[in-house]
């Protein structure tokens, strides 16, 4: 499993993990992180070596779970998009002048803001959504 830029392989749809570290995870084929094919499912046992790096041991293949492919799906290509940049359309000067907010009354002033928002949003989130990802399918007790 490995991705160069965001294109290679990489496991999504962690379900039924266990306080022990094992979880059923789906190896994808990626582009720019976003799930393309999923290639096979394995349970596996997932576990911290040094901080931001983990170790994956194999336990046993198991079939294509059918509902995890579509909920993989939909949270990669409808979800996470919408999650993402949701602040950028009301960043469009178009969008500002017909909601009202780029108008001569108010100097623009709020739409000043609202670009403000949308960038500081994408680079938290950004951020938090990295520190997530590490996190998935670890150990419930682990940190």
């Amino acid at each position: 499993m490995a991705t160069l830029n965001g294109i290679g392989t990489k496991f999504h749809g962690f379900r039924n993990c266990q306080p022990d570290g094992t979880a059923d995870v789906t190896l994808w084929l990626v582009f720019l992180y976003f799930p393309i094919i999923p290639l096979r499912s394995y349970r596996i046992k997932r576990k911290a070596t040094t901080m931001r790096e983990f170790s994956y041991t194999v336990q046993e293949k198991i079939p294509l779970h059918f509902k995890s492919v579509l909920t993989t799906w939909f949270f990669g290509w409808i979800v996470t998009p919408i999650l993402w940049f949701w602040p950028l359309p009301f960043a469009v000067r178009e969008v500002g002048e017909y909601l009202g907010y780029t108008t001569e009354n108010a100097d623009g002033a709020f739409y000043y803001f609202v670009i403000a928002f949308a960038i500081t949003y994408i680079v938290v989130f950004a951020w938090k959504w990295k520190d997530w990802d590490e996190k998935r399918g670890l150990p419930v007790k682990s940190k």
